[in-house]
C-alpha cells in the first residue's frame, strides 16, 4: 500500500485499518451469503438435474419401445421407407444417451449440437416423402418436446453458472478492479496524450542534444512513478470507501486524506505548471541558439523562484492559522467578558431582591411578635379568672361534706343501739348451720368411699375372667397355626418337587432357545455391520460427488475470470491495479511482463555464545 503525500504514522495507521477492513469484509460476507446454503443449493440442483437424467433415460426407452414397433410395422412397406426412417430415429436416440452421459457438454459444446441438429432437420425433411400422417406427427412433436427440453437445461445451467458468479467474491472483485482500472485510464488518458504531443512536438530537439533527452527520459520516469503512486493511491482510495460502517473512523479518516490529497495535488499541479513553463522557456532560447550555460542558469532561476513561492505559500498559511487562532482567541474572551458581565447582573439582582425579603420579613416579625404578646395577656388574665372561680367552688363543695357528715354521724348513733343483739344472734346461727353441713359431708364420703371399693371388687373380676379368655384363645390361635403351618410347608414341598421335574424336563429347550438367540444375535451384528459399511460408503461416494461438484464450479469460475482478463487485457492492461494479476499465467495471459520468483535464502545457523 502507497499513500502518497502522508506522514509515516498516518499512513501506517491507514494502512492497518484497511487490513483489519478486509478481513471483517470477508468475514461479513462468508455469513451474508451462507457458503452451507450455497452448497446445498447446489447439491438440490444436483438432485434436479439427476431426476432429468432419470426422465430422459424413461423417455429413451419409451422410444426406443416405440422405434421397435414402428419396426415391426414397417416391415410391411417399401424397405426405402423403412431404412430412412430408422435414419431418423437412431441420431434421435444417440443424442439422448449422449445427454444421460455427458449432461456438461450440451452448453459447452454448441457447435456440435448444432451439426447434429442440421444433421436431423435434413433426415427429417427427406423422410418427410416415406412417413404416413401419423407417425410424422408423431415424430415432429417428439422432436419439439425434445429441442424445448435441451433448451430448458441450457438455460437452468446458464442460470447456475449466473448465480455462480454473482456469489463469487473473486468475480466482484475482479470487476471492481476492472472499474478502478477504467476510472484510472480515464483520468491519465488526457496528460498522457499531452505528453506525447509534447514530445512529438519537439522530437527533432531531442535527437539534437543528448543530454536533454537524458534529462526528458527522467522526467518520463518520473511521471511514470507518480502515475504509479497515484494510481495505488487512487485503489486504496477505492478500498477504503468500502469501510462506512465505522462512522468515526470513516469521518476522521475522509477528512485528513482529502485536506492532505488537496494540498498535495495543488502542490503537484503548480509544481508542474512551473515545469512546462520552464520547459517551454528551455525549448524557446533553443530555438534562439542560446549556449546550454545560459539554460543552467535559468533552470537554476526557475528552482529558485519555485522555492521561494513555495516560502511565500508557507508563510501565507501560517499567518492565516496566526490570524484564525486569533480571532478564536478572542471571540472566547469576548464570551467570557459577557458571562461575568451577565453574572454580575444576576449577583446584584439577587442581592436587591435578598434586602427587600430581609425588610419585608422584619416588619412580619414585629406585627407578629405583638399579637403574641397581646394573645399571652389575655390567656393569663383567663387564668386568673378561672382560678378564682375554682377555689370559691371548692369552699362550697368543702361546706356541703361537712354538713352530710355530720348528718350521717347523728343517724348512725341512732342504728347502733340494736346492732350488738342482731349480730350475736347471727353467729349462733352460723355455728349450727356449720356443724350441720360438716355432719352431711362426712355421710356422703363414707357413702362414696363403699360404691368405689365395690367398684375394684366388681372390675378386677372381670379382668380376671378377660385374662383367662385371651390364653385360652391365644393357646388355640397357637396350635391352629402350627397345623397350618405343616399343610403349607408339604404344599410347598410338593410344588418344588414339580419345579424341578419340569425344569429337568425343559433343559434342552432351553438350551435350544440359548442357541436361536445366539444365532439372532449374530445375524443382527452381520446386518448392522453391512449397514455401516454402505453408509460409510455412500457417504465417501456423496463427498467424492461433492468435491467434484465443487472442482466443476472452481473451473467454470476461473474460467470466466481468465476469459473477463482478456476481454479488457488489450484496453486496460497497463491500469490494472496491484493483485488483479495473481499469478505468472495471468501475467501472460494479459501481455504483462512476467516477474521473477521472489528467491528465498537459507537461514544462518544461529551461534551460541562462548563462554
Amino acid at each position: 500500500m502507497v499513500l502518497t503525500g502522508l506522514p509515516f504514522r498516518e499512513a501506517s495507521m491507514v494502512k492497518a485499518r484497511a487490513n483489519e477492513y478486509e478481513t471483517q469484509k470477508l468475514s461479513h460476507w462468508v455469513k451474508e451469503h451462507d457458503l452451507a446454503k450455497m452448497r446445498s443449493e447446489f447439491v438440490d440442483k444436483a438432485e434436479d438435474k439427476a431426476h432429468a437424467k432419470r426422465d430422459a433415460a424413461q423417455q429413451a426407452a419409451e422410444a426406443k419401445n416405440e422405434t421397435l414397433d414402428r419396426r415391426v410395422q414397417a416391415q410391411k412397406y417399401a424397405p426405402g421407407a423403412r431404412a430412412v426412417l430408422l435414419l431418423w430415429e437412431f441420431p434421435v436416440l444417440y443424442l439422448k444417451r449422449n445427454s444421460e452421459d455427458e449432461p456438461a457438454v450440451l452448453h459447452e459444446s454448441g457447435t456440435y449440437y448444432c451439426s447434429l441438429k442440421t444433421t436431423i432437420s435434413k433426415i427429417k425433411h427427406l423422410s418427410y416423402i416415406y412417413r404416413f400422417p401419423g407417425q410424422k406427427r408423431e415424430d415432429d412433436q417428439r422432436m419439439q418436446n425434445f429441442l424445448e427440453e435441451e433448451q430448458r437445461h441450457r438455460e437452468r445451467d446458464r442460470l447456475l453458472l449466473e448465480a455462480m458468479k454473482e456469489k463469487s467474491p473473486e468475480i466482484r472483485l475482479l470487476k471492481r478492479y476492472l472499474e478502478v482500472a477504467k476510472m484510472n485510464k480515464e483520468r491519465y488518458t488526457p496528460l498522457l496524450n499531452i505528453f506525447i504531443s509534447s514530445h512529438e512536438k519537439h522530437k527533432y530537439f531531442l535527437h539534437s542534444s543528448h543530454a536533454l533527452f537524458t534529462c526528458l527520459e527522467k522526467l518520463t520516469l518520473l511521471f511514470a512513478s507518480r502515475l504509479e503512486s497515484r494510481l495505488s493511491q487512487e485503489k486504496e482510495f477505492f478500498e477504503m470507501k468500502e469501510a462506512e460502517r465505522n462512522a468515526v473512523f470513516h469521518d476522521l479518516l475522509m477528512e485528513t486524506y482529502n485536506k492532505l490529497t488537496r494540498e498535495e495535488q495543488e502542490r503537484l499541479d503548480k509544481i508542474a505548471n512551473d515545469k512546462a513553463r520552464s520547459f517551454s522557456i528551455v525549448v524557446s532560447s533553443h530555438e534562439d541558439h542560446v549556449p546550454l550555460c545560459c539554460i543552467a542558469q535559468a533552470e537554476t532561476k526557475r528552482r529558485l523562484h519555485i522555492q521561494m513561492k513555495e516560502k511565500v505559500w508557507a508563510a501565507e498559511k501560517a499567518a492565516r492559522e496566526k490570524q484564525r487562532d486569533h480571532d478564536v482567541v478572542e471571540m472566547v474572551h469576548q464570551k467570557e467578558l459577557d458571562q461575568e458581565k451577565k453574572e454580575h447582573e444576576t449577583k446584584r439582582k439577587n442581592v436587591t431582591t435578598l434586602q427587600k425579603y430581609i425588610k419585608q420579613y422584619l416588619m412580619e416579625k414585629e406585627e407578629l411578635d405583638r399579637e403574641a404578646a397581646e394573645r399571652e395577656q389575655k390567656e393569663e388574665q383567663d387564668i386568673l379568672d378561672y382560678q378564682t372561680k375554682v377555689e370559691a367552688r371548692n369552699k362550697e363543695q368543702d361546706e356541703k361534706k361537712r354538713l352530710q357528715k355530720a348528718f350521717k354521724d347523728k343517724i348512725y348513733g341512732m342504728l347502733m343501739e340494736g346492732h350488738e343483739e342482731a349480730v350475736r344472734e347471727r353467729d349462733e346461727l352460723e355455728q349450727a348451720l356449720n356443724d350441720l353441713y360438716f355432719q352431711q359431708a362426712e355421710e356422703a364420703y363414707h357413702m362414696k368411699a363403699e360404691a368405689l371399693r365395690t367398684h375394684r371388687e366388681h372390675m378386677k373380676a372381670n379382668m380376671r375372667q378377660a385374662s383367662d379368655n385371651y390364653w385360652a384363645l391365644k393357646a388355640q390361635r397357637q396350635e391352629q397355626m402350627k397345623q397350618e403351618k405343616a399343610e403349607w410347608a408339604t404344599k410347598m414341598m410338593e410344588q418344588l418337587l414339580e419345579m424341578n421335574r419340569v425344569d429337568q424336563m425343559n433343559d434342552y429347550k432351553q438350551r435350544m432357545k440359548k442357541a436361536e438367540y445366539k444365532r439372532q444375535i449374530d445375524a443382527q451384528w452381520e446386518e448392522m455391520q453391512y449397514l455401516l459399511a454402505k453408509e460409510a460408503a455412500e457417504e465417501k461416494a456423496k463427498r467424492k460427488k461433492e468435491k467434484a461438484e465443487y472442482d466443476l464450479q472452481m473451473q467454470l469460475l476461473e474460467q470466466e475470470r481468465q476469459k473477463i482478463l482478456m476481454d479488457c487485457a488489450e484496453e486496460l492492461a497497463r491500469f490494472f491495479p496491484k493483485g488483479i494479476c495473481k499469478t505468472q499465467d495471468d501475467l501472460r495471459l494479459v501481455g504483462l511482463p512476467a516477474k521473477d520468483p521472489p528467491v528465498i535464502k537459507e537461514p544462518r545457523p544461529h551461534r551460541l555464545p562462548t563462554l
